[in-house]
């Protein structure tokens, strides 16, 4: 769960948004956006809706045996994809 309010954080400090920023926007209080940042309180999942998409972000359910394919990706973007490594197989289309 820390790593997804770390990836809401960068992505606010990416934009350019300070908390208070983002707190007006999803009208919400500066003190507690900040402890939904440290992880203190559970979060609403309207409200991390809300929030991932100010930051252009969107909430998924990824299945978990595809969490690591995916993961690569995010880390690769502007990577060439042709070089995926070969533990992901080839895409339905390419078989």
């Amino acid at each position: 769960m820390n790593d997804m309010f770390s990836a809401l954080q960068k992505a606010r400090s990416d934009k350019g948004l300070t908390q208070t920023d983002l707190a007006q926007q999803l009208q919400l209080g500066q003190s507690y956006l900040s402890q939904l940042e440290r992880g203190k309180h559970d979060i609403r999942v309207k409200t991390l809706s809300e929030w991932a998409r100010v930051l252009d972000l969107e909430v998924m359910l990824v299945p978990r045996q595809k969490v690591p394919a995916v993961s690569f990706m995010i880390r690769h973007e502007s990577s060439d994809f042709e070089e995926l490594p070969p533990a992901y197989g080839p895409l339905p289309d390419e078989v």
